[in-house]
């Protein structure tokens, strides 16, 4: 586990006082004066740039569950319009707050929207020297190392992931496409790289929510089967314990509260803390 958290980010465009002056009141793309000059459109995203274009699975079908089968069934005009219909769907200033904040609205303007997720957003993760340490026998020499996370909702890799992982003998770099491996070894050429090329899925994450349910579903039946003990399966199937699933998200609500407090956490001491709360001891 990390030994210091921290979190810097903000939401840097999509707040009220950034709104375009053009826009006025507006609090539905459908109405805005501003709509054919906004790159943030949520008609020109979910109807020109997906509906129009063939896409009926994410995020679409967020918006209408059953676009498909009203497309399929009542053509493809009938399923713009349903789609039309509730991107458009507005609320003025006599709406009750209560039914404003309980509703999804898929076509509110952005600058007028309540989510505060952040537009961009670093993590920074920091280990100790684990060497040596007691109860590190399967990792001896693992030694200090530093992660970061960058987040950012303004860049041409919409929803794609791309890094780079720096050792002590090489190096990966890797996309939604390829892995790259370089190696440090002086005998040979410091720029050729092993080039993988994984098993692409579809769904959800690229796969990967499919991916988690199969091998969840492989843990079950190994262990049920009496093929392997309940932690054998989760080492083999899961790659974590029950116990590392719910601390890596509790690690995000770590992150969250060093954003908010501006500090940086110490992990042990926060988890600490957390038990205590959890467990009452």
């Amino acid at each position: 586990m990390p030994s210091l958290i921290s979190l810097v980010g903000n939401p840097l465009l999509f707040t009220q006082r950034r709104k375009p002056k053009a826009a006025g009141n507006a609090t539905n793309c459908f109405s805005c004066p501003h709509e054919q000059s906004c790159d943030w459109s949520a008609k020109k995203l979910y109807l020109e740039k997906l509906y129009d274009k063939g896409e009926r699975d994410w995020p679409i079908c967020v918006v209408v569950p059953d676009i498909e089968d009203i497309t399929a069934t009542l053509g493809t005009d009938h399923g713009r319009a349903v789609l039309e219909e509730v991107l458009s769907t507005d609320y003025d200033a006599s709406t009750p707050r209560d039914i404003i904040e309980s509703k999804q609205w898929y076509g509110r303007c952005v600058w007028e929207s309540d989510n505060d997720v952040l537009d961009d957003q670093i993590v920074t993760l920091t280990w100790d020297d684990d060497s040596g340490a007691v109860g590190n026998e399967e990792f001896p020499d693992r030694g200090p190392k530093t992660a970061i996370f960058h987040m950012a909702a303004f860049t041409e890799a919409q929803s794609k992931r791309r890094g780079k992982i720096s050792g002590t003998h090489g190096e990966m770099q890797y996309d939604s496409n390829e892995i790259r491996v370089y190696t440090f070894d002086r005998f040979r050429d410091p720029g050729a790289a092993k080039v993988f090329i994984p098993p692409t899925a579809s769904g959800g994450h690229e796969g990967g929510d499919g991916g988690l349910m199969n091998n969840f579903s492989r843990a079950v039946e190994a262990v049920i089967n009496g093929e392997l003990s309940v932690e054998q399966a989760q080492a083999r199937h899961v790659g974590c314990t029950l116990k590392e699933a719910f601390m890596s998200h509790a690690m995000v609500f770590a992150a969250e509260e060093a954003r908010l407090g501006r500090k940086i956490v110490d992990w042990q001491d926060w988890w600490a803390k957390l038990e205590k709360n959890l467990l009452g001891r």
